[in-house]
Parts: structure tokens; C-alpha cells; sequence
């Protein structure tokens, strides 16, 4: 019975300091963004016709209704623009109130400057087929993947940099590839907040 005992509580305590451990390193990781933006050029416009700045994200764009990507455009790029990347990152995960793991939706990048917004619902193909590189989701997959929070209300921020170099070419296509590559060559930025 007490080697029982022992063994529970050796399990609560290695659990606990693993929440901690993701807590702490995740609010670590947002803390450090959120200062590298602040100091961007924050000088595009990004919007929806789906949902406002700040605003309620609609059935549709999430992965609890059709899970299509939302529509998107953005105004003039800033001078010395080569390229363009796009990132949908939700820090909340799995709880607004207990921040664990940074859940990325979508990642896109070298989009060509010519290139102003996106379709409502574009695949993965068509991004491709425009000169898109379509990077891995939180899952491992080379698509956008909606909101669909398992506790709470998450804020999800759709961002797009402006960048200073033509193409990039990433061994390992993720969010943290992408994001240790851009830094010091983003020229301006531009940001689309949302809910669900």
C-alpha cells in the first residue's frame, strides 16, 4: 500500500512539474514575440471580409464547421519587400487560462509581392500553383487547420511580414524554422486578430 502511495505521488509530482515546465517555456516563447513585434514596422493593413480586428471568427473558418482558410487581403508592402510569409498562431492552447503549447494553424511564405490577398477556402494546391510554400500546421500537415479550442475562448493571430530576400528554403517547414529564419529581415508587418 505504501509503495502505491510512493508511486502516486511521485506521478502527481512529475505531472505537476511538467505543466509547469510547458506553462512556464510557453509564456517564455510569447513573451519573447510579443517584444519582437512591438519593435516591427508595423506598417500593413491586414484584413478580413470574415471577421473584424479583434473580432468573433465565423463557423466556417473554424475545424468545428467546413474548416476553410478565411479570406484575406492586405494594402501597399513597404519598401525593400521581396517576399511575403503568413503565420496563424494561437498561444491559448489547451486554455486561455493555462498556457501550455503554441498551436500554429498556418504557415505560409515565399509569396510573391505581386500577390495582394487570398481566396476564401484556398487549397493547398492553388497556393502551390501561385508560387506559395505551404509549411507544416501544429499537426504536421501542409494546410490551414481552423480554431477548434478544447477549453475556453482562444485568440488567434493571423500576421504577415514583409521580408527583405527573394525565396527561402527550410529543411524542416515549420512555424519555428520560418520564424528563426525571418529574423532581421523583416521589413514591415502587419496583424489580424481573432476569436473563437
Amino acid at each position: 500500500m505504501r509503495k502505491v502511495l510512493r508511486f502516486a505521488i511521485i506521478l502527481f509530482a512529475a505531472i505537476v512539474s511538467l505543466i509547469l515546465y510547458l506553462v512556464l517555456t510557453t509564456q517564455g516563447k510569447q513573451k519573447d514575440e510579443l517584444n519582437f513585434h512591438a519593435n516591427l514596422n508595423k506598417s500593413i493593413t491586414l484584413i478580413s471580409s470574415d471577421f473584424l480586428n479583434e473580432g468573433q471568427m465565423p463557423l466556417d473558418v473554424s475545424d468545428n464547421g467546413v474548416n476553410h482558410s478565411p479570406q484575406l487581403s492586405w494594402d501597399t508592402l513597404p519598401a525593400g519587400t521581396r517576399s511575403l510569409a503568413i503565420m496563424v498562431t494561437d498561444y491559448d492552447a489547451p486554455a486561455p487560462y493555462l498556457h501550455m503549447f503554441t498551436a500554429s494553424h498556418w504557415v505560409l511564405y515565399n509569396i510573391p509581392v505581386k500577390v495582394h490577398g487570398l481566396d476564401k477556402g484556398i487549397s493547398a494546391d492553388k497556393l502551390k500553383e501561385i508560387g506559395i510554400t505551404v509549411g507544416k500546421n501544429y499537426a504536421g500537415a501542409h494546410v490551414y487547420t481552423g480554431p477548434k479550442p478544447p477549453l475556453g475562448v482562444h485568440t488567434y493571430y493571423f500576421r504577415i511580414y514583409a521580408l527583405d530576400f527573394d525565396h527561402l528554403y527550410l529543411t524542416n517547414d515549420n512555424r519555428d524554422e520560418l520564424y528563426k529564419a525571418m529574423l532581421g529581415h523583416v521589413v514591415g508587418y502587419g496583424e489580424l486578430v481573432g476569436k473563437f
